[in-house]
């Protein structure tokens, strides 16, 4: 049996539970319902336990049950079955996705990479545990097959082929996706399961019923291909999450970013690559979105330091309105370098040199953590210029700044350099010099310095210049 389905009957459900820190033990009950039938379409245990069903109307569900957390039905289905498209793609690479809640798979090609059928089929138990979702699954020859007997609820997973069609034809003409005219003529002719309809002479099922149901057996049968577009993984990472509740403060989204940052990682380690750069988007109350960006001094994917870097950014982060969704997004892939490390390390530090630039830009901003850049003049005190840290330099004790445009010659040059040249007030000895600068000469502001080290009666080494006019200035400081 080559097709295996997996039915979700409470697909939005699952997803809004995971936002919860309770998960799946949430004790309070949650509905959801249709927006204009108002009627219950997915409910959790609690809510069961309460006596609710699905089917019965809000306010019937109300009367029974207090208190009861309501939740409208969105229609981002095909949005969440995308998102678990791509984090079940290393195990299948044949997935269809289906609007009615549920994913195809194509396993065949993948059972002799796993180990076989019964290895494969817990590494998809495995999946669905992880992603915490409820499944209805089912084996079957052809994809129509599978995907109406998850949908019926049953699980075919252990039975031959032959047990499979058999179930088949015993099951009701309700389980097929026929149109309401069609299943009410068939009730009209008596014919209440599959295996009437076969019974019956293909012309006959023709002029009767019409090719609407002839098409529809004969994919179930596999007489007929089903017409599928399977997934094809974007070259980006976007995932959202229904919080389910009205988040105010940002430190309350730690949660449910920490299950989308552990999504990142398995599709950053897929694609053997890094990021510097996250966007976070926060779906707020009064429909409007507001935007937050993490930023890393190294390419990152360890979801516990963006989730540090995200906790500092949460601190002096304001939303407009209370927040009721979450999107993770990351569009910056970079090539996963081989981490380096200090042959003769005697221990392994526990902050990087990177790490420690990503929180302080996280805390400061990223305009409150500056970098010195060379740049080509003469002049000490335009011989550099403070930038913001460069994105994409990669900082660590033994590396040094490899995107450096000009290197000035190995002079010699103090620790500490004056922002503004001061007039020299004391006595001096001359230790070294002199060494003219003269530079600039085609802009308005011209040098002609001769320098010189010098030492204080107080022991101390400056660095000092003489002007065309015969003037001492102090420029800076040796340690």
């Amino acid at each position: 049996m080559d097709w295996l389905y997996l039915h979700l009957p409470q697909l939005q459900l699952d997803q809004l539970l995971l936002g919860e820190h309770a998960a799946c033990a949430l004790p309070e009950p949650v509905i959801i319902i249709a927006p204009r039938s108002q009627h219950i379409v997915q409910l959790n245990a609690a809510a069961h336990a309460a006596g609710l069903k699905t089917g019965m109307r809000l306010d019937t569900a109300s009367a029974l049950c207090h208190p009861l957390h309501v939740v409208e039905q969105h229609t981002q289905a095909t949005h969440v079955l995308r998102d678990l498209a791509r984090t079940l793609y290393p195990l299948c690479a044949d997935i269809a996705l289906f609007p009615e809640q549920g994913l195809l798979c194509r396993i065949t090609p993948m059972l002799r990479l796993f180990g076989g059928l019964e290895r494969y089929l817990s590494l998809i138990s495995e999946w669905l545990a992880q992603q915490q979702l409820t499944a209805q699954q089912a084996l079957a020859a052809t994809p129509l097959a599978a995907k109406t007997l998850a949908e019926a609820g049953i699980d075919t997973r252990t039975l031959n082929t032959a047990q499979v069609a058999q179930l088949l034809q015993r099951l009701p003409l309700s389980a097929l996706a026929l149109s309401a005219r069609v299943q009410q003529q068939l009730q009209r002719l008596g014919l209440r399961r599959v295996e009437d309809v076969l019974a019956l002479p293909r012309a006959e099922i023709r002029l009767r019923l019409g090719a609407e149901v002839i098409g529809l057996l004969d994919q179930l049968l596999g007489q007929q291909q089903t017409p599928l577009h399977f997934y094809q993984p974007e070259p980006y990472f976007s995932q959202q999450l229904e919080l389910g509740h009205e988040v105010e403060q940002a430190t309350g989204l730690l949660f449910p970013l920490k299950k989308l940052l552990q999504q990142l990682q398995h599709f950053l380690q897929i694609a053997a690559r890094s990021t510097q750069s996250l966007l976070l988007e926060l779906s707020l109350r009064d429909g409007t979105t507001q935007s937050l960006t993490l930023h890393s001094a190294a390419p990152e994917r360890q979801p516990e330091r963006w989730l540090a870097l995200a906790q500092l950014s949460f601190e002096g982060f304001r939303p407009n309105a209370p927040m009721i969704g979450l999107r993770l997004c990351c569009q910056q892939l970079l090539d996963l370098a081989a981490p380096t490390q200090d042959l003769f390390a005697t221990r392994r530090q526990t902050l990087s040199a990177a790490q420690l630039v990503s929180r302080l830009q996280a805390r400061l901003g990223e305009s409150g953590v500056q970098q010195l850049h060379w740049q080509a003049d003469h002049r000490p005190e335009n011989a550099f210029v403070e930038r913001a840290f460069m994105e994409g330099a990669v900082m660590d004790s033994t590396a040094v700044e490899s995107n450096i445009d000009w290197v000035p010659p190995a002079l010699l040059r103090p620790t500490l350099l004056l922002e503004q040249p001061q007039p020299l007030s004391e006595t001096i000895r001359i230790l070294h010099g002199p060494e003219r600068i003269q530079s600039a000469w085609w802009t308005a502001q011209p040098v002609c310095r001769d320098y010189f080290v010098a030492r204080n009666t107080a022991q101390q080494t400056l660095w000092v210049f003489r002007d065309q006019a015969q003037r001492w200035f102090v420029h800076g400081w040796f340690a």
